[in-house]
């Protein structure tokens, strides 16, 4: 799951996250065709909108999408579009 769909996801649908967030749902249908990312320059005012709403939704989620920590390896694993990647604590 991408940060685009896990953050439609938690708010409810695509409209609602735009609506949230104040931008246009066609502007936010396109992220979903770069990757998957959210743009930095939207990020913070995301996470905001997140937690003004008692959306449980963390910076990490907003950039990686969810993931599962590793605790063997202390480690995050993550899927990114098809792709797993790691981060180190």
């Amino acid at each position: 799951m991408t940060p685009v769909e896990l953050c439609i996801s938690h708010f409810g649908g695509l409209r609602q996250l735009a609506k949230a967030i104040h931008r246009d749902p066609a502007a936010v249908s396109r992220w979903k065709s770069t990757h998957g990312c959210i743009p930095h320059t939207v990020q913070k005012k995301l996470l905001q909108a997140a937690w003004d709403r008692g959306i449980n939704i963390s910076a990490h989620d907003i950039i990686f999408a969810k993931g599962k920590y590793d605790t063997q390896h202390d480690l995050w694993q993550y899927n990114f579009n098809g792709n797993t990647g790691i981060i180190w604590q």
